[in-house]
């Protein structure tokens, strides 16, 4: 487990979240913007990885996920030591 809770108390906390700051949920939008702004802080990662990670194919990645991002975004947004 990464965080120990499970999908479902995770799901509920997220829902309840959103409810209590008044913001519609973005269907996958954690997913989408950790894929975009990985293959921004990470290009030479490439879609091939990306697309594994995700458990996408390269198309999918290519259609829903990059976004026209550069690496100087990436790493303005994610900021954090490069661990992999």
């Amino acid at each position: 487990m990464v965080i120990p809770i499970f999908n479902g108390e995770f799901s509920k906390l997220w829902r309840r979240m959103h409810a209590e700051i008044g913001v519609k949920p973005i269907a996958n939008g954690m997913r989408k913007s950790c894929i975009s702004y990985t293959l921004a802080a990470r290009p030479e990662l490439g879609i091939v990885q990306a697309s594994k990670w995700a458990g996408n194919s390269e198309a999918t990645i290519k259609k829903f996920y990059q976004e026209r991002l550069t690496q100087k975004d990436g790493e303005r947004w994610f900021n954090l030591p490069i661990l992999f």
